[in-house]
């Protein structure tokens, strides 16, 4: 990751992604257990990406260059949690269509 740090598809990426992220989870948070939660990480996701066009490139490579040696020690961890938040991703969406139809067949 550091080594690409200049390459602005890495910072296009960012920027696209994010917006992505933040309008699939805003569009389908009512469809989900959870959509208040939805909604308020699909708003950060938009915010960040925003905020990225906002800074530039350079200030995005200033960015991630001060978070990387921070974070690096916690790989694991954030790997683990990034898991974690799938795997909550996941539950919030099948635990909503398995009440739908329940109360379908009811």
């Amino acid at each position: 990751m550091e080594a690409n740090l200049a390459n602005r598809s890495l910072y296009i990426g960012a920027i696209v992604g994010r917006f992505i992220f933040g309008i699939l989870l805003l569009t389908s948070a009512k469809e989900s257990k959870f959509p208040i939660i939805f909604k308020l990480l699909g708003g950060l996701a938009l915010l960040a990406s925003i905020t990225f066009i906002l800074i530039g490139q350079e200030g995005f490579i200033n960015f991630v260059a001060t978070l990387l040696p921070v974070f690096k020690p916690y790989s694991r961890m954030v790997g683990f949690l990034t898991v974690v938040f799938g795997g909550f991703l996941i539950y919030a969406f099948l635990e909503a269509k398995k009440s739908e139809i329940i109360e379908d067949k009811r």
